[in-house]
């Protein structure tokens, strides 16, 4: 959660920042940088967990400084993040 928040996480944005990355584009879509708000309400690769969000969570899950930080939208938001399978994978 601390890493989304900071956007200090395993996204095409941050690792090309980081110098760990050739691009900041998105692997998935290929459509803009991949940066938190993009994974989290844009990228066409997980439009399918993120509507079962947006169902399940209501109108605050359209909005990243809320989805990040509201009690009643984290389990939500974790559901989500399991559901695309991005962040299994622990980066050291």
């Amino acid at each position: 959660l601390l890493q989304l928040r900071t956007g200090h996480i395993p996204l095409a944005k941050h690792l090309h920042r980081i110098q760990k990355a050739d691009s900041p584009i998105c692997p998935n879509c290929h459509q803009a940088d991949e940066s938190v708000a993009h994974f989290l309400l844009h990228c066409p690769a997980y439009h399918t967990a993120r509507n079962t969000m947006h169902h399940a969570a209501g109108p605050n899950a359209f909005v990243v400084s809320k989805l990040l930080s509201s009690p009643k939208l984290l389990p939500h938001l974790f559901r989500f993040l399991g559901r695309t399978g991005c962040f299994h994978t622990v980066h050291g």
